[in-house]
């Protein structure tokens, strides 16, 4: 019994072939699923590429993309300058808030402060 379940979901996996005709009509050719009365007709052989019910998918040949090393204008690469800039300046403010925060000698506390004046002016003048 198990092995006959195997047998038939194997045969309903494959898909069913059909044939199609093609027939010469003095209007000119058609396609059909039977074959033509006169008995002329020629089969024709369609391959179908698809693996269970999904097709093939398209092919890319990346016509429609825009190329990898587009010259870039002054200004976009002072933003992307600007842009690291600040990230740095805000790594080194997260930093320094860390170390105020987590203990240090009296000689260093002010100092630390300042710099943190200062980096949070340069992020409120340069950066979003």
């Amino acid at each position: 019994m198990r092995s006959f379940l195997i047998i038939l979901s194997l045969a309903l996996a494959f898909p069913v072939q059909a044939a199609i005709y093609r027939c010469e009509t003095p209007a000119g050719a058609s396609f059909q699923e039977s074959p033509c009365a006169e008995g002329a007709s020629t089969e024709i052989r369609v391959k179908d590429y698809r693996i269970g019910t999904r097709a093939l998918p398209k092919l890319d040949l990346g016509l429609d993309k825009v190329p990898r090393h587009r010259p870039r204008s002054y200004m976009q690469k002072a933003r992307k300058q600007n842009d690291r800039a600040c990230f740095s300046k805000r790594q080194q403010l997260e930093t320094l808030q860390w170390k105020l925060r987590h203990g240090y000698k009296a000689s260093a506390g002010e100092q630390m402060r300042q710099r943190r004046r200062q980096i949070e002016d340069y992020m409120r003048t340069f950066c979003r």
